[in-house]
């Protein structure tokens, strides 16, 4: 086989150091796994267990933090595509997403909500370690 028709295939992992950088590195790999945001990726973690520690199910607090990535990962694809487009558009683009992270807030709200009051209950003799 001739060096042309071969094809150097290489996986690679990728960090950002700021949103600007970890956008266009994920644009670079086309949104596929590996790249990540030093900051966000640790952010998100720490979330998952301050809330595991507080006592709520770790599959639920993974699947609301898993639904927050996805989100994140949106807004950066729908920001990207209306990059040139005006402020005006920019800004509306930004306000439904933050309408949209609203709504999913409020969803992870109700889904967490029996994990929550279980974990108050668990934990009501413990100050500092009660749920709000």
């Amino acid at each position: 086989m001739n060096s042309e028709a071969q094809i150097l295939r290489i996986r690679s992992t990728a960090a950002g150091k700021n949103r600007e950088e970890v956008k266009s590195l994920r644009l670079i790999a086309n949104y596929r796994p590996g790249t990540y945001g030093e900051t966000f990726d640790s952010a998100l973690a720490a979330g998952e267990a301050s809330l595991r520690a507080l006592g709520y199910d770790a599959d639920e607090v993974h699947d609301a933090a898993e639904r927050f990535r996805e989100h994140d990962l949106e807004v950066i694809r729908r920001m990207h595509a209306v990059r040139d487009h005006g402020v005006e558009v920019l800004a509306s683009t930004s306000k439904e997403l933050r309408e949209e992270l609203a709504e999913l807030f409020a969803e992870d709200e109700q889904q967490l909500a029996p994990a929550r009051a279980a974990a108050r209950v668990a934990h009501a003799g413990s100050p500092g370690r009660n749920p709000g």
